[in-house]
Protein backbone atom coordinates (compact mmCIF):
# COMPACT_ATOMS: atom_id res chain seq x y z
CA UNK A 1 0.00 0.00 0.00
CA UNK A 2 1.62 3.43 -1.04
CA UNK A 3 -0.76 5.99 -0.29
CA UNK A 4 0.18 7.41 3.47
CA UNK A 5 -2.17 6.95 6.35
CA UNK A 6 -5.02 9.55 6.71
CA UNK A 7 -4.31 11.70 9.79
CA UNK A 8 -6.19 14.04 11.76
CA UNK A 9 -4.61 17.34 10.39
CA UNK A 10 -3.96 19.95 13.36
CA UNK A 11 -5.09 23.01 11.22
CA UNK A 12 -8.76 21.94 10.40
CA UNK A 13 -9.14 20.15 13.87
CA UNK A 14 -8.07 23.63 15.36
CA UNK A 15 -10.68 25.55 12.56
CA UNK A 16 -13.24 23.07 13.76
CA UNK A 17 -13.13 24.79 17.61
CA UNK A 18 -12.38 27.59 16.57
CA UNK A 19 -16.45 27.33 14.71
CA UNK A 20 -17.30 25.27 17.95
CA UNK A 21 -15.92 28.04 20.22
CA UNK A 22 -16.75 30.93 17.92
CA UNK A 23 -20.70 30.22 17.87
CA UNK A 24 -20.99 29.16 21.77
CA UNK A 25 -19.03 32.47 22.14
CA UNK A 26 -21.79 34.49 20.21
CA UNK A 27 -24.70 32.86 22.11
CA UNK A 28 -22.87 33.61 25.15
CA UNK A 29 -22.53 37.41 24.55
CA UNK A 30 -25.77 37.75 23.07
CA UNK A 31 -27.43 36.34 26.29
CA UNK A 32 -25.22 38.32 28.52
CA UNK A 33 -26.14 41.52 26.47
CA UNK A 34 -29.87 40.39 26.14
CA UNK A 35 -29.77 40.71 30.45
CA UNK A 36 -27.64 43.94 30.84
CA UNK A 37 -29.42 45.46 28.19
CA UNK A 38 -32.89 44.81 29.48
CA UNK A 39 -31.63 45.85 33.29
CA UNK A 40 -30.16 49.00 31.76
CA UNK A 41 -32.98 49.70 29.67
CA UNK A 42 -35.95 48.83 31.95
CA UNK A 43 -34.06 51.13 34.76
CA UNK A 44 -34.20 54.21 32.09
CA UNK A 45 -37.36 53.63 31.22
CA UNK A 46 -38.63 52.88 34.86
CA UNK A 47 -36.88 55.87 35.87
CA UNK A 48 -38.17 58.08 33.93
CA UNK A 49 -41.27 56.25 34.15
CA UNK A 50 -41.06 57.15 38.00
CA UNK A 51 -40.16 60.58 37.30
CA UNK A 52 -43.00 61.62 35.08
CA UNK A 53 -45.57 60.21 37.20
CA UNK A 54 -44.69 62.66 40.40
CA UNK A 55 -44.30 65.51 38.21
CA UNK A 56 -48.26 64.45 36.53
CA UNK A 57 -49.18 64.34 39.91
CA UNK A 58 -47.97 67.50 40.95
CA UNK A 59 -48.97 69.37 37.92
CA UNK A 60 -52.55 67.81 38.09
CA UNK A 61 -52.80 69.18 42.15
CA UNK A 62 -50.79 71.93 41.39
CA UNK A 63 -53.30 73.31 38.19
CA UNK A 64 -56.44 72.03 39.75
CA UNK A 65 -55.89 73.07 43.75
CA UNK A 66 -59.25 75.06 43.21
CA UNK A 67 -61.55 71.66 42.18
CA UNK A 68 -59.35 69.86 44.27
CA UNK A 69 -60.27 72.07 47.74
CA UNK A 70 -63.75 72.67 46.63
CA UNK A 71 -65.35 69.81 44.65
CA UNK A 72 -63.29 66.59 46.16
CA UNK A 73 -64.43 67.26 49.66
CA UNK A 74 -60.80 68.80 51.05
CA UNK A 75 -61.94 71.59 52.40
CA UNK A 76 -64.76 69.98 54.68
CA UNK A 77 -63.08 66.81 54.65
CA UNK A 78 -66.25 65.12 54.13
CA UNK A 79 -65.66 61.88 51.54
CA UNK A 80 -67.79 62.69 48.50
CA UNK A 81 -70.98 60.47 48.93
CA UNK A 82 -73.61 62.12 46.03
CA UNK A 83 -74.01 59.38 42.89
CA UNK A 84 -74.66 62.63 40.61
CA UNK A 85 -71.74 64.48 41.93
CA UNK A 86 -69.56 61.39 42.01
CA UNK A 87 -70.51 60.87 38.19
CA UNK A 88 -69.64 64.45 36.98
CA UNK A 89 -66.27 64.28 38.86
CA UNK A 90 -65.40 60.85 37.03
CA UNK A 91 -66.30 62.88 33.80
CA UNK A 92 -64.28 65.71 34.66
CA UNK A 93 -61.27 63.70 35.99
CA UNK A 94 -61.48 61.36 32.93
CA UNK A 95 -60.99 64.24 30.52
CA UNK A 96 -58.07 65.67 32.03
CA UNK A 97 -56.06 62.62 32.44
CA UNK A 98 -57.31 59.81 29.69
CA UNK A 99 -54.57 60.76 27.44
CA UNK A 100 -52.04 59.97 30.22
CA UNK A 101 -53.14 56.51 30.83
CA UNK A 102 -54.13 57.43 34.28
CA UNK A 103 -56.41 54.16 35.27
CA UNK A 104 -57.14 55.15 38.87
CA UNK A 105 -56.82 58.03 41.21
CA UNK A 106 -57.94 58.34 45.00
CA UNK A 107 -57.76 61.87 46.95
CA UNK A 108 -56.75 61.64 50.64
CA UNK A 109 -57.64 64.04 53.58
CA UNK A 110 -54.81 64.68 56.05
CA UNK A 111 -55.92 62.07 58.66
CA UNK A 112 -55.61 59.24 55.49
CA UNK A 113 -59.57 58.87 54.44
CA UNK A 114 -60.25 58.35 51.05
CA UNK A 115 -62.41 61.51 50.29
CA UNK A 116 -62.89 60.50 46.53
CA UNK A 117 -61.80 57.84 44.03
CA UNK A 118 -63.00 56.72 40.54
CA UNK A 119 -63.51 53.40 42.28
CA UNK A 120 -66.42 54.12 44.64
CA UNK A 121 -66.62 51.21 46.46
CA UNK A 122 -63.58 52.03 48.51
CA UNK A 123 -64.35 55.95 48.90
CA UNK A 124 -64.43 56.57 52.60
CA UNK A 125 -62.34 53.91 53.40
CA UNK A 126 -59.46 54.96 56.15
CA UNK A 127 -55.48 54.36 54.74
CA UNK A 128 -54.08 56.31 57.39
CA UNK A 129 -51.44 53.08 57.81
CA UNK A 130 -50.35 53.15 54.46
CA UNK A 131 -46.47 54.64 55.30
CA UNK A 132 -45.98 55.83 51.53
CA UNK A 133 -49.36 57.86 51.82
CA UNK A 134 -47.73 58.87 55.57
CA UNK A 135 -44.76 60.27 53.29
CA UNK A 136 -47.14 61.97 51.24
CA UNK A 137 -48.94 63.59 53.85
CA UNK A 138 -45.52 64.74 55.39
CA UNK A 139 -44.94 66.59 51.97
CA UNK A 140 -43.05 64.11 50.31
CA UNK A 141 -43.58 62.82 46.88
CA UNK A 142 -43.56 58.38 46.93
CA UNK A 143 -43.70 56.54 43.38
CA UNK A 144 -43.42 53.03 42.87
CA UNK A 145 -44.18 50.62 40.34
CA UNK A 146 -46.74 47.84 40.89
CA UNK A 147 -48.33 44.63 39.13
CA UNK A 148 -52.00 44.92 39.98
CA UNK A 149 -54.39 41.25 39.50
CA UNK A 150 -56.71 43.75 37.69
CA UNK A 151 -58.14 47.15 37.99
CA UNK A 152 -60.76 49.37 36.49
CA UNK A 153 -59.86 51.97 34.19
CA UNK A 154 -61.33 55.46 34.11
CA UNK A 155 -63.88 54.23 31.67
CA UNK A 156 -64.32 51.46 34.15
CA UNK A 157 -63.01 48.92 31.78
CA UNK A 158 -61.22 45.80 33.56
CA UNK A 159 -57.70 45.26 33.09
CA UNK A 160 -56.03 42.04 34.19
CA UNK A 161 -52.29 42.09 35.30
CA UNK A 162 -51.51 44.94 34.58
CA UNK A 163 -47.73 47.04 35.96
CA UNK A 164 -48.79 50.40 36.74
CA UNK A 165 -46.52 53.36 38.36
CA UNK A 166 -48.40 54.03 41.83
CA UNK A 167 -47.41 57.72 42.72
CA UNK A 168 -48.75 59.72 46.18
CA UNK A 169 -47.75 63.44 46.09
CA UNK A 170 -48.96 66.13 48.63
CA UNK A 171 -51.79 68.73 47.79
CA UNK A 172 -50.84 72.36 49.10
CA UNK A 173 -52.79 75.51 50.27
CA UNK A 174 -52.26 78.50 49.33
CA UNK A 175 -49.67 78.77 52.22
CA UNK A 176 -47.57 75.71 51.24
CA UNK A 177 -49.51 73.68 54.38
CA UNK A 178 -50.23 70.09 53.08
CA UNK A 179 -54.00 69.40 53.31
CA UNK A 180 -54.25 66.09 51.88
CA UNK A 181 -52.63 63.89 49.30
CA UNK A 182 -53.14 62.90 45.76
CA UNK A 183 -52.67 59.36 44.27
CA UNK A 184 -52.86 58.22 40.82
CA UNK A 185 -51.97 54.83 38.89
CA UNK A 186 -50.77 54.90 35.39
CA UNK A 187 -50.46 51.99 33.24
CA UNK A 188 -46.75 51.11 32.26
CA UNK A 189 -47.88 49.19 29.37
CA UNK A 190 -46.08 52.15 26.79
CA UNK A 191 -43.02 51.85 28.53
CA UNK A 192 -42.60 47.92 28.46
CA UNK A 193 -43.43 47.89 24.95
CA UNK A 194 -40.15 50.41 24.81
CA UNK A 195 -38.15 47.95 26.92
CA UNK A 196 -38.84 45.04 24.77
CA UNK A 197 -39.17 47.31 21.47
CA UNK A 198 -35.49 48.42 22.59
CA UNK A 199 -33.92 45.36 23.92
CA UNK A 200 -35.03 43.69 20.61
CA UNK A 201 -33.55 46.55 18.31
CA UNK A 202 -30.48 46.28 20.18
CA UNK A 203 -29.81 42.46 20.11
CA UNK A 204 -30.71 42.36 16.29
CA UNK A 205 -27.72 45.27 15.59
CA UNK A 206 -25.30 43.00 17.96
CA UNK A 207 -26.02 40.20 16.63
CA UNK A 208 -25.82 41.69 12.82
CA UNK A 209 -22.27 43.33 13.88
CA UNK A 210 -21.01 39.92 15.82
CA UNK A 211 -21.91 37.65 12.73
CA UNK A 212 -20.32 40.06 10.27
CA UNK A 213 -17.30 40.09 12.37
CA UNK A 214 -17.23 36.52 13.25
CA UNK A 215 -17.49 35.83 9.37
CA UNK A 216 -14.76 38.03 8.43
CA UNK A 217 -12.67 36.77 11.05
CA UNK A 218 -13.74 33.24 9.80
CA UNK A 219 -12.50 34.38 6.46
CA UNK A 220 -9.02 35.26 7.75
CA UNK A 221 -8.14 32.46 9.80
CA UNK A 222 -9.50 29.71 7.15
CA UNK A 223 -7.23 30.82 5.05
CA UNK A 224 -4.76 30.54 7.51
CA UNK A 225 -5.62 27.55 8.32
CA UNK A 226 -5.66 25.89 5.08
CA UNK A 227 -2.18 27.78 4.00
CA UNK A 228 -0.82 25.70 7.43
CA UNK A 229 -2.41 22.74 6.31
CA UNK A 230 -0.91 22.81 3.04
CA UNK A 231 2.55 23.15 4.19
CA UNK A 232 2.17 20.54 6.88
CA UNK A 233 0.86 18.18 3.99
CA UNK A 234 4.29 19.40 2.01
CA UNK A 235 6.39 18.98 5.18
CA UNK A 236 5.21 15.50 6.09
CA UNK A 237 5.42 14.54 2.22
CA UNK A 238 8.75 15.81 2.08
CA UNK A 239 9.88 13.99 5.12
CA UNK A 240 8.46 10.66 3.69
CA UNK A 241 7.96 10.62 -0.18
CA UNK A 242 11.33 10.51 -2.15
CA UNK A 243 11.35 13.24 -4.47
CA UNK A 244 12.09 11.67 -7.63
CA UNK A 245 10.34 8.12 -7.55
CA UNK A 246 7.39 9.26 -5.30
CA UNK A 247 8.17 6.20 -3.74
CA UNK A 248 8.61 6.22 0.28
CA UNK A 249 12.35 6.97 1.44
CA UNK A 250 14.38 5.29 3.21
CA UNK A 251 13.52 6.43 6.85
CA UNK A 252 9.93 5.97 5.94
CA UNK A 253 10.02 2.63 4.45
CA UNK A 254 12.28 1.42 7.40
CA UNK A 255 9.48 2.80 9.35
CA UNK A 256 6.85 1.39 8.10
CA UNK A 257 8.53 -2.09 7.83
CA UNK A 258 9.27 -1.95 11.61
CA UNK A 259 5.68 -1.18 12.34
CA UNK A 260 4.90 -4.24 9.92
CA UNK A 261 7.18 -6.77 11.47
CA UNK A 262 6.15 -5.71 15.10
CA UNK A 263 2.49 -6.27 14.41
CA UNK A 264 3.10 -9.55 13.02
CA UNK A 265 5.28 -10.33 15.96
CA UNK A 266 1.67 -10.28 17.80
CA UNK A 267 -0.48 -12.25 15.32
CA UNK A 268 -1.23 -15.94 17.68
CA UNK A 269 -2.53 -17.16 13.61
CA UNK A 270 0.36 -19.02 11.46
CA UNK A 271 1.60 -16.28 8.65
CA UNK A 272 4.53 -15.00 6.76
CA UNK A 273 6.23 -12.01 6.66
CA UNK A 274 8.38 -10.87 3.15
CA UNK A 275 10.42 -8.92 1.81
CA UNK A 276 12.37 -7.95 -1.23
CA UNK A 277 14.96 -6.06 -2.00
CA UNK A 278 15.25 -4.97 -5.60
CA UNK A 279 18.18 -3.65 -7.58
CA UNK A 280 18.46 -2.47 -11.50
CA UNK A 281 20.84 -4.13 -13.31
CA UNK A 282 23.57 -2.13 -14.83
CA UNK A 283 22.23 1.17 -13.84
CA UNK A 284 25.95 3.06 -13.47
CA UNK A 285 25.70 2.10 -17.17
CA UNK A 286 22.25 3.88 -18.27
CA UNK A 287 24.05 6.73 -16.15
CA UNK A 288 27.36 7.09 -18.34
CA UNK A 289 26.11 6.10 -21.40
CA UNK A 290 22.77 8.05 -21.87
CA UNK A 291 23.60 10.78 -18.44
CA UNK A 292 22.09 11.49 -15.36
CA UNK A 293 19.00 13.10 -16.43
CA UNK A 294 18.48 9.83 -18.30
CA UNK A 295 19.26 7.71 -15.21
CA UNK A 296 16.49 9.96 -13.35
CA UNK A 297 13.49 9.19 -15.97
CA UNK A 298 14.76 5.52 -15.69
CA UNK A 299 14.33 5.51 -11.67
CA UNK A 300 10.83 7.00 -11.60
CA UNK A 301 9.54 5.03 -14.61
CA UNK A 302 10.82 1.82 -12.87
CA UNK A 303 9.54 3.38 -9.52
CA UNK A 304 6.21 3.64 -11.16
CA UNK A 305 6.25 0.03 -12.67
CA UNK A 306 7.17 -1.39 -9.46
CA UNK A 307 4.57 -0.11 -7.55
CA UNK A 308 2.02 -0.79 -10.11
CA UNK A 309 2.81 -4.12 -9.79
CA UNK A 310 2.43 -5.01 -6.11
CA UNK A 311 -1.08 -5.58 -4.61
CA UNK A 312 -2.62 -2.47 -3.06
CA UNK A 313 -1.77 -3.52 0.75
CA UNK A 314 1.93 -3.71 -0.03
CA UNK A 315 4.62 -1.20 0.65
CA UNK A 316 6.88 -0.19 -1.62
CA UNK A 317 10.29 2.98 -0.61
CA UNK A 318 13.54 3.78 -2.52
CA UNK A 319 16.03 2.24 -0.36
CA UNK A 320 18.85 4.04 -1.83
CA UNK A 321 20.45 4.44 -5.20
CA UNK A 322 18.95 2.19 -7.54
CA UNK A 323 17.86 0.16 -4.47
CA UNK A 324 14.00 -0.44 -3.57
CA UNK A 325 12.68 -2.48 -0.88
CA UNK A 326 9.07 -3.94 -1.16
CA UNK A 327 6.81 -5.14 1.95
CA UNK A 328 4.46 -8.39 1.12
CA UNK A 329 2.15 -8.26 4.80
CA UNK A 330 0.29 -12.19 4.75
CA UNK A 331 1.94 -13.42 1.33
CA UNK A 332 3.07 -17.15 1.85
CA UNK A 333 6.37 -18.27 -0.26
CA UNK A 334 4.63 -19.59 -3.48
CA UNK A 335 2.49 -16.01 -4.06
CA UNK A 336 6.34 -14.10 -3.01
CA UNK A 337 7.96 -16.11 -5.84
CA UNK A 338 4.93 -15.44 -8.35
CA UNK A 339 5.43 -11.37 -7.18
CA UNK A 340 9.06 -11.72 -8.13
CA UNK A 341 8.76 -13.28 -11.27
CA UNK A 342 5.99 -11.02 -11.89
CA UNK A 343 8.52 -8.24 -11.22
CA UNK A 344 11.51 -9.10 -13.22
CA UNK A 345 8.82 -9.90 -16.50
CA UNK A 346 7.69 -6.34 -16.54
CA UNK A 347 10.99 -4.28 -15.95
CA UNK A 348 12.43 -6.74 -18.76
CA UNK A 349 9.91 -6.20 -21.04
CA UNK A 350 8.92 -2.46 -21.03
CA UNK A 351 10.81 0.30 -22.68
CA UNK A 352 12.14 3.19 -20.96
CA UNK A 353 11.57 6.30 -22.82
CA UNK A 354 13.77 9.18 -22.45
CA UNK A 355 13.87 12.15 -24.77
CA UNK A 356 14.21 10.28 -28.21
CA UNK A 357 16.17 7.43 -27.08
CA UNK A 358 14.59 3.67 -25.86
CA UNK A 359 16.51 2.55 -22.75
CA UNK A 360 16.40 -1.33 -21.44
CA UNK A 361 17.07 -2.47 -18.08
CA UNK A 362 16.41 -5.59 -16.10
CA UNK A 363 15.95 -6.39 -12.14
CA UNK A 364 17.59 -8.23 -9.95
CA UNK A 365 15.38 -9.34 -6.92
CA UNK A 366 16.38 -10.94 -3.35
CA UNK A 367 13.23 -12.23 -1.29
CA UNK A 368 13.27 -13.13 2.11
CA UNK A 369 9.88 -15.08 3.87
CA UNK A 370 9.84 -16.07 7.42
CA UNK A 371 7.38 -17.00 9.63
CA UNK A 372 9.33 -16.47 12.39
CA UNK A 373 8.06 -13.88 14.74
CA UNK A 374 11.54 -13.26 16.37
CA UNK A 375 13.29 -11.95 13.51
CA UNK A 376 14.77 -9.01 13.74
CA UNK A 377 14.40 -6.19 10.70
CA UNK A 378 18.21 -5.73 10.72
CA UNK A 379 18.30 -9.95 10.09
CA UNK A 380 15.95 -9.81 7.50
CA UNK A 381 17.86 -6.74 5.57
CA UNK A 382 20.45 -8.52 5.45
CA UNK A 383 19.37 -12.22 4.34
CA UNK A 384 17.10 -10.09 1.32
CA UNK A 385 20.77 -8.39 1.06
CA UNK A 386 22.36 -11.70 0.57
CA UNK A 387 19.98 -13.45 -2.16
CA UNK A 388 20.04 -9.75 -3.86
CA UNK A 389 24.11 -10.59 -4.67
CA UNK A 390 23.41 -14.02 -5.58
CA UNK A 391 20.72 -13.18 -8.06
CA UNK A 392 23.35 -10.80 -9.58
CA UNK A 393 25.74 -13.79 -9.23
CA UNK A 394 23.31 -15.74 -10.73
CA UNK A 395 23.07 -13.40 -14.11
CA UNK A 396 20.79 -11.06 -13.39
CA UNK A 397 16.89 -10.55 -14.67
CA UNK A 398 16.33 -12.97 -12.07
CA UNK A 399 15.11 -13.85 -8.00
CA UNK A 400 16.70 -15.38 -5.36
CA UNK A 401 14.54 -16.77 -2.69
CA UNK A 402 14.76 -17.81 0.69
CA UNK A 403 12.56 -19.48 3.69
Amino acid sequence: MYSTSHRQHGPLQLLSRLRIAAVISLLAILATATYGIGQLYKSFVIDDALDEAISLGEAFVSGRQSMLLNEFGLSDRQPVMNPARLIWLDQRIQSFLSPYHILKIKVFSPQGIILYSTDHTIIGQDNSTNPRLGKALAGIPDSMIQTKDQMLDLSHEMHFNVDVVETYVPIYNDDKAVIGAFEIYQDMSREHYQVERGIYLSIISLAVILIVVYITAFYFIRRTALRLLAAQQDLERFATIDPLTHLFNRREILHRAENELERFSRRTRPGHFTLMMIDLDHFKAVNDNYGHAAGDAVLEQAALLLRNSLRSYCYIGRYGGEEFIALLPDTPPEHSEIIAERLNRVVAEHSFAFEDQTIRITTSIGVISTENHDDGLSELLSRADNNLYKAKASGRNCFVASY
